[in-house]
């Protein structure tokens, strides 16, 4: 399993590495420092299951990732949206995410949320033989 993780501003990267251990999530985490690097990462051929965080800071940043729609669109993406308005959780919605949270919660749901997206990953992988890949003990990688 291969977690991309982009925060930008939003300063709830501790959060986010803590909650992607307790959720049991092995394989690679990849932590992008801008949207740029991070569609670049998601461009990038692989064999491996992904699964994208991405902590939006503002509208601003959420406009700025609605130009790569049809990149995240069929991906298993999970939104941080910086506010609860009606605006901002319609324009997230036209990204098609799996689920959005918020960044004042206890990401208790968003550890629910990777555990069962691991689950499922496990489940394809065990019922296609031919897509079974060993993952390595966890690894961390900053971009």
């Amino acid at each position: 399993m291969e977690i991309l993780l982009y925060c930008g501003d939003s300063g709830i990267e501790r959060r986010m590495r803590n909650t992607i251990a307790a959720a049991g999530m092995d394989g690679t985490i990849t932590f992008y420092p801008s949207l740029g690097k991070l569609m670049n990462g998601l461009q990038q051929p692989t064999m491996k299951p992904r699964i994208t965080l991405i902590a939006v800071s503002s509208r601003r940043e959420l406009d700025d990732l609605e130009e790569y729609q049809h990149i995240i669109g069929d991906m298993r993406t999970i939104l941080i949206l910086p506010d609860r308005t009606k605006a901002t959780v319609t324009q997230a919605l036209r990204l098609y995410p799996r689920f959005i949270t918020y960044p004042d919660g206890d990401f208790r749901d968003l550890e629910a949320i990777l555990h069962k997206m691991r689950n499922n990953v496990s489940r394809t992988r065990d019922s296609h033989p031919s897509l079974h890949i060993k993952d390595k003990k966890s690894t961390i990688r900053n971009l």
